[in-house]
């Protein structure tokens, strides 16, 4: 979502806006391929490799218009740090778990606590009003969200499927149609509610996984 706001202002299809975007682009298939290790045996170092380097494209993007864009700095500062240190607590988290120091009933809470931080920079100001651009990133938003859980549940609902077809059926139901609602309750709204579903099929997953 925070790439949403940044090309909505900052899109200037330049080559270092377009080799920082394919950067973002590789973090989400590296990100994407860890799915069936963090589902099947809970080894989430290839996701949060990813999404690291998802992350390092977009504070770099970040900073670029913060020096580039005088007036619009301050924003372009608070949403690189934003990024940065809730990447840091992500990063934070797999060492604590790698290290066996965070106890399992610790692990979904600063998961859920890390998410919430993710949605606070997305709100902590944008440079200019959403854009027609920018409504069109928000409806490819879901799509790559989509393509992430379906690989999720490939990954679950196979010969060896680790939670319930119902569970997996309900947080794809939830996903695929909370879109619809966007012109009533924003999309915002519906990025939270996908949030909730993928966060709520991990949990299902890793309940089940320790049944």
């Amino acid at each position: 979502m925070n790439f949403t706001w940044f090309a909505s202002s900052y899109d200037t299809d330049d080559v270092p806006y377009r080799l920082l975007t394919m950067v973002q682009m590789a973090g989400v298939l590296v990100l994407a391929a860890g799915v069936p290790a963090a589902v099947g045996h809970s080894d989430y170092g290839i996701i949060t490799l990813g999404y690291l380097i998802m992350r390092i494209g977009l504070v770099a993007q970040w900073l670029r218009a913060a020096f580039e864009d005088p007036a619009s700095r301050r924003t372009g500062l608070r949403h690189a740090a934003g990024i940065g240190l809730v990447e840091l607590g992500w990063l934070l988290r797999l060492a604590l778990v790698e290290a066996g120091l965070m106890p399992a009933s610790l692990q979904l809470l600063f998961f859920a606590c890390l998410v919430v931080l993710e949605l606070a920079v997305e709100q902590s100001g944008r440079p200019v009003a959403a854009s027609p651009i920018a409504i069109g990133y928000a409806v490819a938003i879901p799509v790559g969200v989509y393509l992430i859980l379906l690989r999720a549940v490939h990954a679950l609902v196979g010969s060896d499927s680790v939670i319930p077809r119902t569970a997996v059926a309900g947080c794809v139901g939830a996903v695929a149609l909370s879109p619809l609602a966007a012109p009533w309750i924003g999309v915002a709204a519906v990025v939270a509610l996908i949030a909730a579903a993928c966060v709520a099929l991990v949990a299902v997953a890793i309940r089940a996984a320790r049944s």
